[in-house]
């Protein structure tokens, strides 16, 4: 993939470099062939054979993901790879929702005493300051994960169908990713 962004970034700064050759100002009518030949028509011919190539990686990668050295294709590229994105920020909008309910419920400050992480071992879940832990101790509503950390039915769903999304828009994009260098 990188040697697939990297010609296309060649592909990009080449009608940079031609505008250059082609100004280039020479006292001898000689000197300015000499370049001509050696320099401007190799390079607008190689200009000429990647065009295709610079719109068509041009127009699957994701720019923005490139300026951080992600290779992603872009959203609107596949109807499935967006419908995914929109689902993992449905996901997220609905676990910032159960995190406010979650808080509202239990009246805890959301930005000091509450907060909801993604955990390595427990999906996402919430975290409690451990004075504050005793307000789920025996509760039936939530599910104890640990001295601080708990999570509500809701939020497990959530956690759950958040892993399954990102694991399958990341399959879906590996797949899309190794189309376009294939095609490339």
């Amino acid at each position: 993939m990188l040697s697939l962004v990297r010609v296309y970034q060649v592909v990009l700064k080449l009608p940079l470099l031609l505008e250059t050759l082609e100004g280039v100002q020479c006292e001898h009518k000689e000197h300015k062939k000499f370049i001509d030949e050696i320099y401007t028509k190799p390079f607008q011919t190689v200009n000429d054979n990647l065009v295709k190539y610079g719109e068509m990686v041009g127009s699957t990668l994701d720019p923005e993901e490139l300026e951080n050295h992600n290779y992603a294709i872009k959203l609107g590229y596949d109807e499935r790879l967006q419908a995914l994105a929109d689902k993992l920020v449905e996901i997220r909008d609905s676990l910032d929702a159960e995190y406010r309910a979650t808080g509202k419920d239990l009246d805890l400050d959301l930005d000091k005493k509450l907060h909801l992480e993604n955990s390595q071992n427990y999906g996402y879940c919430f975290r409690l300051t451990e004075n504050d832990a005793k307000v789920i101790v025996r509760n039936s509503k939530y599910i104890e994960l640990g001295s601080v950390n708990f999570k509500t039915k809701k939020l497990k769903a959530l956690s759950m169908d958040h892993q399954e999304t990102t694991h399958e828009h990341q399959w879906t994009q590996g797949g899309l990713v190794k189309e376009v260098v294939s095609i490339a």
